[in-house]
């Protein structure tokens, strides 16, 4: 039996998660890009945003978690990138993962969303993702 490390797993889990994302915004009939450069707030010109649609000038990271981890402390960083790196767009960060049904999840979920009211970015869990981009 192959072992796969706990970070190899996670990697994989976070493309699955992007893959279905891709494949929900494909049912909508939605062109984007993928893995597009930015400058994050740190100044490096190697980040990656997962999604970019074009048509809307809408920027979307994915964060997929199943179990409490490191993904709760990345959440902040990846709402600041959102808001420094959109400009005059809109962005949203995509949540899924059974984490996000626990109640420290839900935490995160609540935080987050304060967090970006009155920005041009949004919050959303998977299951509300068709209906916020179908909303746009």
């Amino acid at each position: 039996m192959k072992y796969e490390s706990q970070g190899a797993a996670a990697n994989r889990s976070g493309k699955e998660f992007e893959n279905h994302i891709a494949s929900l915004l494909d049912s909508l009939d939605i062109a984007y890009d993928t893995q597009v450069p930015y400058k994050n707030l740190y100044g490096s010109d190697r980040a990656r945003m997962d999604f970019y649609i074009p048509s809307k000038h809408l920027y979307i990271e994915c964060k997929n978690q199943n179990v409490s981890g490191s993904v709760d402390e990345k959440i902040p960083f990846c709402i600041e990138n959102l808001l420094g790196q959109v400009g005059e767009g809109n962005s949203m960060l995509v949540l899924g993962g059974a984490h996000f049904a626990t109640q420290r999840g839900q935490d995160v979920y609540s935080w987050a969303n304060k967090r970006v009211e009155n920005t041009s970015c949004s919050v959303v869990l998977e299951d509300e993702f068709l209906v916020s981009m179908q909303n746009l």
